[in-house]
């Protein structure tokens, strides 16, 4: 039964995105209009329609400090998809932000909820090349534990030594936001009182954006890169792809108010 008197609180934030590696320069980012959107870099683009995307760029320097916090070795680093290498850099920076001290905290009371659209592509489509390629059919050991869209949240829930509520929404482009509204729900409902919630999409690969562009649904404006995104104006014409990841620690209200946490915001509804 929902308790809608049991209210949700935004007590950390983090983030990772073409225009922003970090909560603190993505919003300034945002306030001085500036565009993540570039030509794409990750792969040849000769021949094929779509040119431009949201890249993340170079994470050397951000996954330094989770190898030096010994959240992930370099063995860890080589063999995931980057979808889950953006997730754990977002919800480093989201925990950090909250003050929480997990270790202090029931662990079954804490959830991880976080959502994919697509999951690990970029290691799925090399696995398959793999397959495809080899004639002894070998397919790595990794590929599926590192493709599943689930294993964000998993991941996170190992980390970080949860046993909460733990899986992934994957509803496209509503992943995310599906992510954030479910936690709430599962909260309201008594059963934890802090999740980590949010999304991450790493599937900025030939294969992948070409099938978005025959399906229709990417820009083809002749403009420049950082003026091709423009969902709100008359002469949209379809979406700009784009990687990163947004992770919120929600939280209880009573309990961050216990712990004296900074709250950022209430999570109050939704829609779906």
């Amino acid at each position: 039964m929902f308790d809608k008197q049991r209210r949700v609180v935004i007590t950390g934030l983090g983030v990772l995105a073409p225009n922003g590696k970090n909560v603190r320069d993505y919003w300034s980012a945002l306030v001085s209009g500036q565009s993540g959107i570039r030509n794409i870099t990750k792969y040849d683009t000769e021949g094929l329609p779509t040119k431009i995307a949201g890249e993340i760029g170079d994470i050397s320097s951000e996954l330094a400090v989770l190898e030096k916090e010994q959240i992930l070795d370099k063995k860890d680093i080589r063999r995931m998809d980057n979808f889950l290498l953006f997730s754990l850099i977002a919800m480093h920076e989201a925990v950090s932000d909250s003050g929480l001290d997990f270790s202090q905290e029931d662990p079954y009371r804490v959830g991880s909820i976080i959502g994919s659209g697509r999951g690990g592509v970029k290691i799925w489509e090399n696995d398959l090349l793999k397959f495809n390629n080899s004639s002894s059919k070998k397919t790595s050991p990794f590929a599926i534990p590192y493709m599943i869209p689930d294993m964000a949240s998993g991941l996170a829930a190992i980390k970080c030594k949860i046993h909460g509520p733990n899986f992934c929404t994957t509803s496209a482009c509503s992943s995310a936001g599906h992510a954030l509204s479910t936690a709430l729900m599962i909260m309201q409902r008594g059963d934890a009182d802090i999740i980590i919630a949010g999304g991450s999409e790493a599937c900025i690969t030939a294969y992948t954006v070409t099938n978005f562009h025959n399906m229709g649904a990417l820009s083809t404006r002749d403009c420049p890169p950082d003026a091709a995104s423009c969902p709100f104006d008359i002469r949209r014409d379809g979406f700009v792809i784009a990687e990163g990841a947004g992770i919120l620690i929600l939280e209880e209200l009573e309990h961050a108010k216990k712990r004296g946490a900074r709250i950022y915001a209430e999570l109050a509804g939704f829609g779906q």
